[in-house]
């Protein structure tokens, strides 16, 4: 998701490029999982965790990228290598965040909203970010929610900063329905929408439910893709 100035215009593959993006601390990060962008400001703010890390164990390497949000700016993105700020922070123990899909909210007056899943060991959550406005910092707007039911948010996408949809790539919770959904190919993903503190679902019997985008037609009416 970005936020809804209009589209750049088209870039022919060949000029597309890999370019090597670093943290405050020189740490090379890895495991870029979604990016969002403020045209506006020209900021593009990237979640990102490292996937080879053990869920449940403390790495003994304190210059190794564990996971965070981090706002790099477009101008640069023309280097082979950039330095990224830190929105959310790279932690050195099992509960460093693991943010999977990213959401940029922009509101009439100004104001922005980062909403992040961390999925966390056991715990994945739901992150409100209040953006400063550089636009390179961040503070938490409100408790991380949670939900029993979502065990594998993917990505969100949000109506107002209290009304969002959350993507549950898969609705087994045990090992054991893992397994068997993932060998059976069984349809229990969906779609959650939260609103003041209550859970729903949107929409079931979904095949791993992934990347959520809005668009948004009028204060009447909004698309949502799965």
């Amino acid at each position: 998701m970005s936020d809804d100035a209009a589209a750049p215009a088209p870039v022919a593959v060949s000029q597309c490029r890999f370019v090597a993006v670093h943290d405050e601390q020189g740490r090379r990060v890895v495991g870029i999982e979604d990016i969002v962008v403020d045209h506006a400001r020209g900021i593009a703010y990237l979640s990102a965790y490292d996937r080879r890390q053990p869920l449940d164990t403390t790495p003994k390497m304190p210059d190794r990228f564990l996971g965070a949000i981090l706002a790099v700016p477009i101008a640069r993105m023309d280097q082979a290598r950039i330095a990224a700020r830190t929105i959310l922070p790279s932690g050195k123990s099992a509960a460093a965040p693991r943010p999977h899909g990213l959401e940029l909210l922009i509101e009439p007056d100004g104001r922005r909203w980062l909403f992040t899943i961390d999925r966390q060991y056991a715990m994945p959550r739901i992150l409100t970010l209040a953006l400063t406005d550089d636009g390179f910092s961040a503070q938490a707007h409100k408790p991380p929610r949670a939900a029993p039911a979502l065990c594998h948010p993917n990505n969100i996408a949000a109506i107002d900063h209290d009304r969002l949809f959350v993507s549950n790539d898969r609705g087994a919770c045990s090992w054991l329905g893992l397994a068997a959904e993932n060998m059976l190919g069984l349809k229990r993903s969906f779609l959650a929408y939260l609103h003041a503190g209550a859970f729903s679902v949107a929409a079931g019997e979904l095949f791993f439910a992934n990347g959520l985008a809005i668009d948004r037609l009028g204060p009447d009416r909004l698309d949502l893709a799965v």
